[in-house]
């Protein structure tokens, strides 16, 4: 099934009649819930060929590659592929002297972000004449998405843990505790915030390259069209006025984007202060209710230490060698009893005294192995 929205353009100059027209057309094909796009492989397969796409761009909407990347082949057929974090762009142009014809796909990767890139692409439609207008408009929504997001997501999410912690700009005047849980999960959102950076700066110098190329082909186009062609010229300069501007944005953005990475990185060091400490205070408490639990041993200890006497002569006077109704108390075989009760008491203290020094010397061992 392909997407329900398909988006024709064509310009037409009645000032030089059936010779300057212009087509785009962009097909949108949305994913599955399993990231499968919800189109045959057969129409798939048919579409890419009568797009004359080259394989190796075959290869990079297969695996969801990001960045850009174009080729040239003959008769002026520009094939080129955008990957971004939320879709994919393919597209071939081809540029004669007397109109542009481009196709293009539009392959969703995340929700749905073609209503966004269609209305920027409705903004500049009348660009359709030069075919690095997708390049251009793709370039313009990026930008437009990450600065929204970067004020909604990562700088709103770094103010409110410094607010909360008080380990920022304006700090509150008083600053409470907070349970391990909750650092936790505030050291976690700082790593996530600074993964997320990584991946906007990943994909933002992926849109000074579009500039770039959208630059060299103004350059390589205004040397190729005629005179009596005044719709690429228009386009051409109106993309000459605006990469100067749209770079000196993308410098700023940078610049910023960079700085809230250097916040979340201060932060998540501050966090895990905090979570040391927190972690030194509860090792604290488990040592004294240790040393409460050890006293509690020792009162334990003595108690049965006043019981371990009277057991003994309880035991003592209900061995069959002592006869306490006759007058020989003591029988004959009375050393029986000792003849095994003191062999076997030095024995466990013998043993005992050997498994203590074994354990000793292993741990007087292992430094000198480290």
């Amino acid at each position: 099934m392909i997407g329900d929205e398909l988006v024709p353009f064509t310009a037409h100059d009645t000032s030089v009649p059936d010779k300057q027209t212009s087509v785009l057309k962009l097909i949108q094909i949305p994913r599955e819930r399993h990231g499968v796009l919800c189109i045959s492989q057969s129409l798939f397969g048919r579409v890419l060929t009568g797009m004359r796409i080259d394989p190796y761009f075959l290869h990079l909407i297969c695996h969801d590659y990001d960045g850009f990347h174009y080729a040239k082949g003959p008769n002026n057929l520009l094939t080129a592929f955008i990957g971004t974090p939320t879709y994919g762009l393919v597209w071939t142009s081809q540029w004669r002297q007397a109109s542009t014809s481009t196709i293009a796909l539009f392959l969703h990767r995340r929700s749905n972000p073609f209503p966004q890139f269609n209305a920027v692409l409705q903004i500049y439609r009348h660009l359709v004449h030069t075919p690095c207008l997708l390049a251009f408009v793709s370039t313009v929504h990026i930008m437009k998405l990450f600065d929204e997001e970067t004020n909604t997501r990562e700088y709103a999410r770094i103010r409110d843990v410094e607010d909360r912690t008080g380990y920022g700009p304006n700090p509150p005047k008083a600053v409470v505790r907070f349970t391990v849980a909750k650092l936790t999960l505030w050291s976690q959102s700082m790593g996530e915030i600074q993964g997320n950076i990584c991946n906007k700066l990943r994909h933002h110098n992926t849109s000074r390259t579009l500039l770039d190329f959208v630059s060299d082909e103004c350059k390589l186009l205004e040397m190729s069209v005629e005179d009596y062609h005044p719709q690429y010229q228009d386009g051409m300069r109106q993309f000459a006025e605006a990469i100067p501007v749209l770079k000196r944005q993308a410098d700023a953005y940078e610049a910023y984007l960079r700085y809230l990475g250097d916040r979340a990185g201060k932060l998540s060091s501050v966090l895990i202060a905090l979570l040391g400490h927190e972690d030194a205070e509860i090792n604290l408490k488990i040592a004294v209710s240790m040393k409460s639990d050890s006293a509690s041993m020792k009162t334990v200890a003595i108690m049965t230490m006043a019981f371990l006497p009277a057991t003994f002569f309880a035991a003592l006077f209900a061995v069959p060698s002592l006869q306490w109704g006759t007058e020989d108390v003591v029988q004959k075989n009375f050393w029986v009893y000792w003849a095994f009760t003191l062999p076997t008491t030095a024995a466990v203290f013998l043993l005992w005294l050997g498994c203590h020094k074994s354990s000793v010397g292993s741990e007087q061992n292992e430094p000198n192995s480290l």
